[in-house]
């Protein structure tokens, strides 16, 4: 292939990509490529890139999404154009034809979409009329060559310059989310609540309360961006092994009787000192009760969400989930699942489906999203004692943290400060509620007597049973080890 071609190529295929987002928006055509990156990738690459659960790792693989398809899409759009020139009679509609048809094909094929497709086709297309290889042949004139890019710069603003006003105008930010109006005695309870959280909270620097503020808890999932789920649209199917298939619609299921309680949700990829724990005051409906409408016959169930999430477990967990609406007394967020989501206390977060569209139950066991890739579907919660808060006036040091173990609840957190030789027993907050599954705040003060403290923590829960010290990476169970701290 010549290199006016591969030229062509190349420019055709920038040219394409480049439409294809400003047509559609940039979640247009890189969304469902970080989809298919998320899905279909091996799973260490998915593990090590969401593990490092930042924005910046999702801003990695979308653009890594986008340089794999670019280059791929360059590959085909070359090998296009060298078949079409091989078709005598007209080569150069025979290779406009095969490119066009190539490129559209593949975008819906990797998308799933068909006006991703429409950008990519369309800004190929124009990338090969405008074909900046016939500037670059052996012997043209300079004066030529610039002329010819000139005219490749002005066509290309031609071409993709309405094409972004009006991707613009098609992806304005998403609607606002309709307000759920919660009953009195719901709102009542939710107001309770957190007074009594708030009052039982220990006052702790760099540490939340034991209620969680909506803006600072914790969100993981498989989204560049949180998925937009119309309120009026949006049902939840129970289906597979049951008596009778049920489906709800959002108002159905606020008419049913609310329930209001406090969970503590933890990620399992989470580090054993990291951030990703957090416990908000719950609203919602008993899942049991929209179960017991469907008669469940099955012993296992996999739940799905909007996004294409899903997540395989036994159904008896299901009984104490929630089916949340609120969240801390407001609408839940879309972030965390808006219009409803899952919440079952005592499990790691993975299981506690965003977005939640239907459950259907199973007569046999199997993998979910992160199972597939590696991780412990059902792993028991693991119990910890993180240090997050450390203050300090003159001599005297106080610490503290929160405490969590699934559904067992917190009995005591000790503390040592010299490397686990000695320990004393730290201050634990009171419980929100009696309900287990919540975490509890610990703190603890002491005189620095060297000038190094090696600050030891670690937690028991209700049945006596010890935080486990060897240290273990989160993968595939859960992280597990005893907290250090040098001051």
């Amino acid at each position: 292939m010549d290199r006016s071609k591969l030229v062509t190529a190349g420019f055709a295929s920038l040219l394409g990509v480049c439409c294809g987002v400003l047509l559609t928006g940039v979640d247009g055509l890189i969304e469902p490529l970080f989809r298919v990156a998320v899905l279909y990738a091996p799973a260490i690459v998915v593990n090590t890139v969401l593990g490092m659960l930042d924005s910046g790792a999702r801003t990695l693989l979308s653009v890594a999404s986008a340089v794999g398809f670019t280059a791929i899409l360059f590959l085909l759009v070359a090998i296009s154009l060298w078949a079409g020139g091989r078709e005598r009679r007209d080569p150069w509609g025979a290779a406009i034809v095969i490119t066009l048809s190539v490129s559209f094909i593949y975008t819906v094929l990797l998308t799933g979409r068909a006006l991703p497709a429409v950008g990519v086709a369309g800004g190929v297309f124009a990338g090969v009329l405008i074909d900046p290889g016939h500037a670059i042949r052996r012997g043209a004139p300079e004066k030529d060559r610039r002329r010819r890019f000139l005219r490749t710069v002005a066509g290309t603003a031609a071409a993709v310059l309405p094409i972004g006003a009006f991707g613009r105008y098609r992806n304005r930010d998403p609607p606002p989310i309709d307000a759920v109006d919660l009953p009195g005695t719901a709102q009542s309870d939710v107001s309770e609540l957190l007074e009594q959280a708030h009052a039982r909270s220990f006052s702790l620097p760099g540490s939340p309360d034991l209620i969680s503020d909506i803006g600072e808890f914790y969100t993981v999932d498989i989204n560049r961006r949180p998925p937009v789920v119309d309120r009026d649209q949006w049902t939840l199917s129970i289906t597979g092994a049951v008596e009778q298939s049920l489906t709800v619609t959002f108002d159905e299921l606020v008419t049913e009787p609310l329930l209001t309680a406090p969970a503590t949700l933890r990620c399992i990829g989470d580090t054993l000192n990291g951030p990703l724990m957090d416990t908000a005051v719950w609203t919602g409906v008993e899942l049991a009760s929209l179960l017991d409408r469907a008669g469940v016959v099955g012993e296992h169930a996999v739940v799905r969400g909007a996004d294409g999430y899903f997540e395989r477990l036994p159904q008896e967990t299901l009984e104490t989930a929630i089916v949340a609406v609120a969240m801390n007394g407001e609408t839940l967020p879309r972030a965390h699942g808006y219009p409803a989501r899952l919440v079952i206390p005592g499990s790691w977060g993975k299981i506690n489906t965003k977005w939640v569209t239907e459950i259907e139950i199973l007569a046999e066991p199997g993998d979910g999203y992160w199972t597939n890739r590696g991780w412990n579907g059902t792993a028991p919660m693991q119990i910890v004692a993180k240090l997050w808060s450390i203050d300090s006036d003159g001599d005297t040091i106080r610490i503290g943290g929160h405490a969590y173990g699934g559904d067992t609840g917190i009995s005591r957190v000790e503390v040592s400060t010299d490397g686990g030789h000695r320990w004393d027993d730290a201050n634990l907050s009171a419980p929100v509620t009696d309900d287990d599954a919540v975490s509890r705040q610990w703190e603890y003060s002491f005189t620095r007597t060297d000038d190094t403290h090696e600050v030891v923590v670690r937690a028991y829960d209700r049945s006596g049973n010890r935080q486990e010290q060897p240290t273990a990476d989160a993968f595939p169970d859960g992280p597990t080890g005893w907290v250090t701290v040098e001051l």
